[in-house]
C-alpha cells in the first residue's frame, strides 16, 4: 500500500486519542452509477463521512478485495470489502479500538486476504488474516508507526512489509518469513521512509521505493544482490518522490511511480541494466496541471507499467500506461473531485481497476475499464467466435499435453488487439526458471484449416511481430501492426507441437481431478466463447500382439524364371577353349541359371550365401581344378576360369542388394550371352554371401545366378570335374 492521508500530525509526535463525531451513512450492494465514459463502469461501494487510505488487490478469479479506513463502525477498525460472492460485501477487521491508518492488502492463491495496519492504542504495527476462516489479527513490530504499510506475498505466501517508523524517522521492513515476525531497520540516515511500497519478484527478492523528507529526495532499498539490503537515492532533483509506488518490469528491472512535488508532475524512473537509476531513465508522464499524488504501478508480465493517480488541479482521477509502447494518459472519473488515495490492480487480462475516493460524496469508489488502454471509446458489443474446439494430446489428469486450440473469428483481429485464452484452474502452466512462452506456441490463420498463414511470435509486439504472453491462467496474444482476415480460421499451439520458428520445450500439466474444464476465449478483439475439456482418469489402453517370425527360401534351376522341383542341377556340358559357356534366363540354350525366392519378416533383414565344395571345378582324375585367380575377376572364352554373377534382383515390397564380387548386372555385363569379358565372383569353400535384403523386411524376392565358364587350350581333358554348391539364407530378427 502506498497511500498516504493528507491531513496528519508531524511525524516526530505522537497523536492524541481524537473523540470523531461520524455520521455513518452505509450503502451495500453494488450500485452502479453513470459512468463517467462510456467504457468505464463506476461503482459506489459504501459511503463514509471522512477520507480513507485504499489498497486494492485481485485474486484468482478477478474478484476485487479493498481495505480502508472507512467510518464503518466506531471504534475505528479497517473495513475489508469483496465482491467475491457476486456483490459487494463489506466488513470490519479485527478488534482494535483506534487504528492510525495505513492499511494495505495482499491475496494468496487461495483467494484469502492478508493485511497490514498500524494501530494507535497500542503502538503497534498489525497483522490480520482470514486465512484460517476468520479474522485473526497479531502484533508485526511495536513502537509509533505512521500511517503508511505497504505489504506483498513471496511464492510461499509469506508475508513482507515496509512502513515508517515516525518515532524514529526510519524505513523498516519486516516479514514472517521465517516463522515469527522479525523486524529491522533499512534507512535511518536523517526522516526518511514515508509514503514506501514494496514489491517482490518472481526469486523473492524485495525492491522498496520511499521518500526522504529530510532531502526532498525519492529513494530505493532492495536485496537483489546476494540477499544483501543496499540503499540508493533515485532522484533527487527538486522535491521529489513523494506518493511513489514501485514494481517489477522488463527484465526484472524496478520501475518506480512517484510525485515531483517542486513541478507538479507524474513521473516515471525505470532501473537499468547493472540495476543502476540513470537520470536518463527518469521522466514526467504528466505535466498538465498539479497532476501525480497518491500514484499506485502496476506491471504485466511484458512489463508494461499501468498506473492511477489523482489530479489535484482538476479533482479527478487519472491513468496512464505504456502498454502501446508510448505513454497514453486518461481520465477515468471527473464527477467532482474525486481520485485521492488510487489503488490499482490489473485482472488476468491485464485490464486495470482501481478504487479510489470520492472527496465530493464521501465515497468509497471501484472503477473497471473494459481494456488496457482504459479508452473512452466504448468497443462494439462483444460476439461469440463459432466452431471453436481445444485438441489436447493427452487427456488423462495430471500428465503433460499439448493443446490445439482453434476457432473461427468473424471480425478478425485489427492491429493492436489481443486474443487471450484462459485456461480453467486445474491446469498447471510452466512457471520460473522455465517459464511457458511465445518459443512453446504458434499462431496462424487461414480462410480453411490446411491453408493457415504461420505469424511471428514474440514475447512483446512490434510491427509484424505479435507478442505472446503468459501471466497466471491466461496466454494473451497482442497484435503489432498485424491483422487477421474476418471469417478466418484462428489456430493456436500450445506446447512441443508448436514447430514455427522454434520447437516448444513446455508443456501445460491436466488438473488432477476428472471434471469437465471450461476453456474461455476472449480479448479486445472482441469476441467470445468457451471451449469444454474433459480430464478423464486414464485415456490410453494398452494393445499387445505378436508377430510370428518367418523366412521362406527356395532354389529353381531353369533356363527361363520358373519353378522346379528337386534335384537341382547346372550342367555346363563340354566346355570349349572357343567359347564362353553360360547360364541362360532367356529359354535358349541348355544350361540352367539358378533362381532364388525369399520372404522374410526379419526386422534386419536376410542375407543368402553360396558355399562350394571346392573353389571351382574339380577332377579327380586329373587333379586340377578350373577357378578364378581373386575373389573377382573377368572371364573370357579361352581362359581355365569359372565364376558366377547375379544378373537380376526383384523384390514385390522391400529391395535386394548384391554382394560387390556378385553384382547384379549394372556395370560386371553378368548377361545371357556366350560372348563378351564379364566381371564373376569366385565360388568359395566358406559361405559367401551373394546379396541381402537391405537389412530390412522383404516379400517376395527373386533373383537369377548365372554361372560362367572356359577352359584353356591346355586344361587336361576329364569328364569327372564338377561341384556341389549349398545355398543358406539367414534371418536376423
Amino acid at each position: 500500500m502506498n497511500n498516504q492521508f493528507i491531513m496528519m500530525q508531524s511525524k516526530k509526535q505522537r497523536p492524541s486519542f481524537l473523540v470523531w463525531f461520524l455520521l455513518l451513512v452505509i450503502i451495500f450492494g453494488n450500485n452502479i452509477l453513470t459512468p463517467a465514459f462510456a467504457a468505464l463502469t463506476v461503482s459506489t461501494i459504501y459511503t463514509t463521512s471522512f477520507e480513507n487510505n485504499i489498497s486494492l488487490a485481485l485474486d484468482s478469479s478477478n474478484k476485487a478485495h479493498i481495505v480502508s479506513e472507512g467510518d464503518f463502525s466506531l471504534p475505528l477498525r479497517p473495513v475489508y470489502t469483496t465482491n467475491a460472492s457476486g456483490s459487494w460485501v463489506t466488513t470490519n477487521v479485527g478488534t482494535d479500538d483506534w487504528i492510525i491508518g495505513g492499511s494495505s492488502i495482499a491475496i494468496d492463491a487461495s483467494g484469502k486476504a492478508h493485511i497490514t495496519y498500524t494501530d494507535q492504542s497500542p503502538l503497534e504495527l498489525r497483522y490480520a488474516t482470514n486465512a484460517s476462516g476468520s479474522w485473526v489479527v497479531s502484533t508485526a513490530d511495536s513502537g509509533y508507526f505512521d500511517h503508511a504499510t505497504s505489504i506483498a506475498l513471496d511464492s510461499a505466501g509469506k508475508v513482507h512489509v515496509s512502513y515508517y517508523d515516525a518515532g524514529s524517522q526510519d524505513l523498516k521492513y519486516a516479514t514472517n518469513a521465517s516463522g515469527s515476525w522479525v523486524a529491522i531497520t533499512l534507512d535511518s540516515s536523517g526522516d526518511v521512509g514515508q509514503y514506501s511500497s514494496i514489491a517482490i519478484d518472481s526469486r523473492d527478492r524485495v525492491r522498496i521505493s520511499y521518500y526522504d523528507a529530510t532531502n526532498g529526495n525519492l529513494k530505493y532499498a532492495d536485496n537483489t544482490s546476494s540477499g544483501i539490503w543496499s540503499v540508493t537515492t533515485v532522484d533527487s532533483t527538486g522535491d521529489v518522490g513523494q506518493h511513489t509506488s514501485v514494481a517489477v518490469g522488463s527484465g526484472g528491472y524496478s520501475v518506480i511511480s512517484y510525485y515531483d512535488v517542486t513541478n507538479g508532475n507524474l513521473k516515471y524512473a525505470q532501473q537499468s541494466v547493472g540495476s543502476v537509476w540513470l537520470a536518463g531513465n527518469m521522466s514526467a508522464i504528466d505535466s498538465t496541471g498539479n497532476v501525480g499524488q497518491y500514484t499506485s504501478l502496476k506491471t504485466d508480465s511484458s512489463g508494461k507499467a499501468y498506473i492511477s493517480y489523482y489530479d489535484v488541479t482538476n479533482g479527478d482521477l487519472k491513468y496512464a500506461t505504456n502498454q502501446s509502447g508510448s505513454w497514453v494518459t486518461s481520465t477515468l472519473d471527473s464527477t467532482g473531485n474525486v481520485g485521492k488515495y488510487t489503488s490499482l490492480a490489473l485482472d488476468s487480462s491485464n485490464i486495470p481497476k482501481v478504487a479510489y475516493y470520492d472527496v465530493t460524496n464521501t465515497d468509497l469508489k471501484y472503477t473497471e475499464c473494459s481494456d488496457v488502454s482504459c479508452s473512452s471509446t466504448p468497443p462494439p458489443p462483444s460476439t461469440p467466435s463459432t466452431l471453436r474446439k481445444d485438441t489436447l494430446s493427452r487427456a488423462q489428469i495430471s500428465t503433460l499435453s499439448n493443446h490445439t486450440i482453434e476457432f473461427t473469428t468473424g471480425g478478425g483481429v485489427a492491429a493492436g488487439e489481443t486474443m487471450t485464452v484462459t485456461f480453467p484452474a486445474g491446469f498447471s502452466i510452466p512457471g520460473a526458471p522455465n517459464p511457458l512462452d511465445y518459443t512453446d506456441i504458434d499462431l496462424s490463420y487461414g480462410p480453411t484449416l490446411g491453408s493457415e498463414n504461420d505469424l511471428t511470435l514474440g514475447a512483446s509486439a512490434s510491427g509484424a511481430t505479435w507478442g505472446a504472453s503468459v501471466s497466471g491462467q491466461v496466454l494473451t496474444i497482442t497484435s503489432g501492426s498485424g491483422t487477421i482476415s474476418p471469417s478466418s480460421r484462428v489456430v493456436i499451439k500450445v506446447g512441443t507441437n508448436a514447430s514455427v520458428g522454434t520447437t516448444g520445450d513446455q508443456q501445460i500439466t491436466n488438473p488432477s481431478s476428472v471434471s469437465t474444464y471450461i476453456m474461455s476465449i476472449g480479448g479486445t478483439f472482441n469476441e467470445n466463447g468457451d471451449i469444454a475439456l474433459g480430464i478423464t482418469q486414464d485415456d490410453q489402453a494398452t494393445i499387445n500382439a505378436t508377430v510370428s517370425p518367418s523366412i521362406t527360401f527356395d532354389i529353381d534351376t531353369a533356363i527361363t524364371d520358373s519353378e522346379t522341383g528337386a534335384p537341382h542341377s547346372v550342367t555346363l556340358g563340354t566346355l570349349s577353349p572357343s567359347i564362353l559357356s553360360t547360364s541362360r534366363t532367356d529359354n535358349a540354350g541348355t544350361i540352367n541359371a539358378i533362381f532364388f525366392d525369399v520372404t522374410t519378416n526379419a526386422i534386419a533383414g536376410a542375407t543368402v550365401s553360396m558355399q562350394g565344395a571346392n573353389t571351382g571345378l574339380s577332377s579327380v582324375a586329373t587333379s586340377t581344378t578350373i577357378t578364378l585367380p581373386t575373389d573377382e575377376a573377368t572371364i573370357t572364352a579361352g581362359q581355365q576360369r569359372i565364376g558366377a554373377c547375379l544378373s537380376s534382383l526383384t523384390a514385390t515390397t522391400g529391395t535386394l542388394l548384391a554382394n560387390a564380387n556378385y553384382d547384379a548386372d549394372g556395370t560386371s555385363n553378368c548377361t545371357s550371352t556366350n560372348t563378351g569379358t564379364p566381371t564373376v565372383g569366385k565360388i568359395q569353400t566358406s559361405a559367401s554371401p551373394l546379396f541381402t535384403t537391405s537389412g530390412a523386411p522383404v516379400s517376395a524376392g527373386r533373383a537369377a545366378l548365372l554361372l560362367k565358364a572356359s577352359v584353356a587350350t591346355t586344361t587336361p581333358a576329364a569328364s569327372d570335374y564338377g561341384n556341389t554348391l549349398t545355398f543358406i539364407a539367414v534371418g536376423t530378427f
